[in-house]
């Protein structure tokens, strides 16, 4: 069960803060009261700067705890870890936006995430029994991933509009003293919406790039990592 609440005060016709707080309630992991505040400034009409701090709190989901998925024909196998902890996060953000009136908005925002027993997936250099690679969930006492978010809006026509996207990541692992894994430092999306009168119809198209990510597996023998890096990839969605 969750409860939330925010208020917004408009301390200034340009000037607000928004105080917030959730309570969840867990049957297995108990009561964890979550505080935030935003702050959003406007000091002309084209620009707007905002800040928020805020913690967070996730239990872990079913299928982390208790999953027994077997996938014979693939070669893998993932286990659910019923001693998962729930995860904690401390959050940062800073950014600005601003619109040029013809068309163009940009936004540009700086963030930091302080993460404790984050839950990840790991997986084991060595097969099952049954010739099947094993993966399952466990925690990483501390964790941080900050870094830069830029987004470019460009409405060319009332037909035809581009999104321009980039984030660039520095991600931690503090308590192994390694990158965190799964985690790129490089991601792109560059979209394209045009408009069809004729058939009064919409076209999205999304092309996305995800960089190199390192993965960690566990050395069974000796409890060492070893490390892999899974290769940049490109994804095209297209909706119509």
């Amino acid at each position: 069960y969750s409860l939330y609440t925010q208020y917004q005060w408009a301390i200034l016709p340009n000037l607000s803060i928004v105080p917030g707080a959730r309570l969840d309630y867990d049957s297995q992991f108990n009561t964890e009261a979550i505080p935030k505040i935003g702050l959003r400034y406007q000091p002309w009409k084209t620009l707007v700067v905002r800040a928020s701090y805020g913690h967070g709190f996730r239990a872990p989901s079913f299928k982390e705890l208790l999953l027994n998925f077997q996938n014979p024909s693939a070669g893998y196998v993932v286990d659910g870890n019923p001693n998962l902890q729930p995860e904690f996060s401390e959050s940062m953000n800073v950014g600005a936006q601003l619109n040029l009136g013809v068309g163009i908005r940009s936004e540009i925002n700086l963030f930091r995430n302080n993460l404790r027993n984050l839950i990840t997936t790991t997986s084991s250099t060595q097969n099952n029994s049954k010739g099947s690679s094993q993966f399952t969930y466990n925690n990483i006492g501390q964790a941080r991933t900050e870094g830069i978010e830029s987004k470019l809006d460009l409405q060319l026509s009332s037909l035809l509009s581009f999104k321009l996207a980039y984030t660039f990541t520095i991600a931690k692992d503090k308590t192994n003293n390694r990158p965190l894994q799964n985690t790129p430092k490089h991601r792109a999306r560059l979209g394209l919406q045009a408009k069809l009168n004729i058939t009064n119809s919409q076209i999205f198209t999304t092309l996305t790039y995800t960089g190199p990510r390192p993965f960690f597996h566990t050395m069974q023998q000796d409890g060492a990592f070893m490390e892999k890096t899974a290769p940049p990839s490109f994804r095209l969605d297209f909706n119509f």
